[in-house]
């Protein structure tokens, strides 16, 4: 082989490989003999620095979990610290230069090293793949499956080809995959981003020894498994329906990881879906990129809407975020400058009803990369964990102590709720409800009145609240009693445990508040009652006889006169 296509080799060989850069930190461990196969040499014995045009060629495909740190592997044996994953199948497929499959690529030749070069910077799509040939230059190739190598408990896929001299395409394939586990643990096959189909020659120029060629070869395809999560900020919310002091705003946020070692171009696509819940009104979304993820303090990146992504909404109501080409190149040099950067969305809406459900649950799916949807056909994308916000109500429940039967004479009581400003403390003060309340209402012939959409007090923001102290509590007054009866004295603290909550039936808490009879039930003696009266009368029944005796007797003298 002449220098012109020595040089070639080299090139293509160091720019194949980074298309499978290592997913670990590394250190060359002991590379054994990679210019033998099975223990046999395959050396050209004329001249080392020439191929064997007959030797048996091997392609070692390691598999592991984790994100990519960057490195380039050279086709020697590397030493990796991450988890294998076991029972990822990879096909392999020779590179024709017709459709009979008979004149594979020629690797002891300029010519076949210069169309070598050249294909190794196309990137084929599923549809080629599946077509069984591709067009570079305006040059058809064509491919015919090998193999199909299935890697084992150390991650490991061994390809073996006698006479195999050749380009070959690896592909990984996901959904042909069965079982995938980690050091025994089944990992879910939807948050694999596979690596991109990408071009090996068999043999490789040594890096270590550029004057010979190696016949194992050894690649570690970029491996991640991408994942999001969710939160909900919704702690002090109520619901809609005719609360109108209440905070109706509940606010969504997803952060989802950014598939490391791609380009923006090889990203391919990102997408950020979101099906919120009918009674949820959405109001806008916000993304950034934190630089940082979760390892450092660097504050947000603002993304711009229009330039960087796009937000389109439909039904009731999926929000869909799209990152256009710019933002998918940001997104991928945050990565390259930190594999920790993640990308957060911030989804705001309201809380419009309470329905008939006690519990508002939500989950967004995020989809990451191309790559990952021709490996999950159909698959909407990555779920992340569900949210939960939860709902109640507070029945008042008017009572006399001395009299069971009474629930009619209570109706038309008002009462008030508020949200209680020092939640926790089991009590509530005058200063607790001097604001302004959540809602009103006014008690039926029933004796009840009810107050809906409240959320419950030991849990928001989806986290249990197991500490009384923190609980979201409520002050209830009465602001107007029943005909009869005395207002209750007191404001009355209230609190909604979500243990009552499910999917169909909302939380309640039921407060019983006693009204006593006005005045006791007692008839004071004020003026004009019946001891005034009495007196009265007898004092009219004295004037009376006084007028009475005066007319007698004044009739008497005028007789006698």
């Amino acid at each position: 082989m002449n220098h012109q296509t020595r040089l070639a080799a080299a090139v293509l060989s160091a720019v194949a490989v980074t298309t499978f850069g290592l997913s670990a930190p590394m250190a060359l461990a002991d590379p054994g003999n990679p210019y033998a196969v099975g223990g046999v040499s395959q050396e050209n014995t004329a001249n080392k620095a020439l191929i064997n045009p007959d030797a048996t060629v091997q392609l070692s495909i390691h598999k592991y979990l984790g994100a990519a740190t960057g490195a380039a592997s050279n086709g020697t044996q590397q030493n990796v610290t991450l988890p294998p994953l076991a029972g990822v199948n990879f096909d392999v497929y020779q590179v024709f230069t017709d459709a009979a499959h008979t004149q594979p690529i020629d690797l002891t030749t300029n010519a076949g090293w210069t169309a070598a070069a050249a294909i190794n910077g196309h990137v084929p799509t599923p549809a080629e793949i599946a077509a069984g040939s591709f067009t570079v230059n305006g040059t058809t190739y064509y491919i015919a499956k090998s193999a199909t190598v299935t890697t084992d408990a150390t991650g490991t896929a061994t390809f073996t080809k006698p006479d195999g001299v050749g380009l070959y395409l690896v592909n990984e394939n996901l959904s042909t995959s069965g079982t995938v586990t980690s050091n025994g643990s089944t990992i879910d096959k939807g948050t694999i981003s596979p690596a991109a189909a990408f071009f090996v020659t068999l043999p490789m120029t040594n890096p270590d020894d550029t004057s010979r060629w190696m016949y194992d070869v050894n690649v570690y395809p970029k491996n991640q498994s991408d994942s999001s999560r969710k939160e909900v900020t919704d702690q002090g919310t109520t619901t809609a329906e005719g609360n109108n002091a209440g905070n109706h705003g509940v606010k969504y946020t997803i952060t989802s990881t950014i598939t490391d070692g791609m380009s923006g171009a090889q990203m391919g696509t990102y997408v950020i879906n979101d099906q919120l819940d009918p009674r949820i009104g959405y109001v806008g979304t916000t993304v950034a990129i934190d630089p940082d993820g979760d390892t450092g303090t660097a504050a947000l990146v603002t993304l711009t809407e229009g330039t960087d992504y796009t937000v389109a909404t439909s039904g009731t109501t999926l929000v869909k975020v799209t990152f256009t080409s710019t933002g998918l190149n940001k997104l991928a040099a945050a990565n390259s400058a930190n594999p920790a950067a993640t990308v957060v969305t911030t989804i705001d809406g309201t809380v419009n009803e309470q329905g008939g459900s006690g519990e508002i649950t939500n989950v967004a799916t995020v989809i990451p990369n191309k790559p990952w949807v021709d490996a999950n056909p159909g698959n909407p994308g990555i779920p992340t964990n569900p949210v939960e916000s939860k709902y109640g109500n507070i029945e008042v429940n008017k009572y006399d102590p001395a009299d069971s039967n009474a629930t009619a004479a209570m109706a038309g009581a008002v009462f008030q709720v508020f949200a209680d400003p020092t939640p926790g403390d089991g009590v509530c003060t005058a200063s607790d409800v001097s604001g302004t309340p959540i809602n009103t209402a006014t008690v039926g012939s029933d004796g009840k009145a009810t107050f809906t959409g409240l959320q419950t007090s030991d849990f928001y923001n989806n986290t249990a609240v197991t500490d009384p102290t923190k609980y979201q509590s409520y002050c209830l007054v009465e602001t107007k009693a029943p005909a009869g009866y005395n207002l209750s004295s007191e404001a009355v603290y209230v609190t909604i445990m979500s243990d009552t909550a499910t999917d169909t039936t909302p939380a309640v808490a039921i407060q019983r508040v006693a009204n006593q009879k006005a005045n006791l039930g007692n008839q004071l003696p004020l003026t004009g009652g019946n001891g005034i009266a009495a007196l009265s009368v007898g004092g009219l029944l004295l004037i009376g006889g006084g007028l009475a005796y005066y007319a007698v007797t004044s009739r008497k003298r005028r007789q006698q006169a």
